[in-house]
């Protein structure tokens, strides 16, 4: 009986080996068919990251429109200080063009 499922076995690894999308598959000194793997390809999360970076701009336009910019601008020159974080921080929050065209395109919809 085992002679009878090896044969078949070997049948199935031959047709396999026939019909194999990327062509026939190589064999080692064994006889056993050895696959190709590749690596995993990276996908990001676009759709996540244009949301994440919007939500970002309105919510500085909506701090700016808050409290007005020049006290933004006076809260962020207090944020002077030798830690990475803070000039990081610092350079984020400037407002940029499209904070300040965000927070008058707002500005009727708030009421301000």
């Amino acid at each position: 009986m085992a002679g009878k499922n090896l044969s078949e076995f070997n049948r199935r690894v031959k047709h396999y080996a026939k019909t194999h999308k990327d062509g026939p598959v190589p064999v080692d000194a064994y006889g056993k068919p050895v696959y190709k793997t590749r690596m995993p390809r990276l996908r990001l999360p676009w759709g996540a990251m244009v949301m994440v970076l919007t939500l970002a701009f309105a919510l500085k336009a909506f701090i700016v429109l808050r409290i007005g910019e020049d006290q933004y601008r006076n809260r962020l020159a207090a944020l002077d200080g030798p830690g990475f974080g803070k000039r990081v921080g610092k350079f984020v929050m400037q407002p940029d063009p499209l904070t300040l065209k965000l927070r008058d395109l707002a500005r009727p919809i708030i009421g301000q």
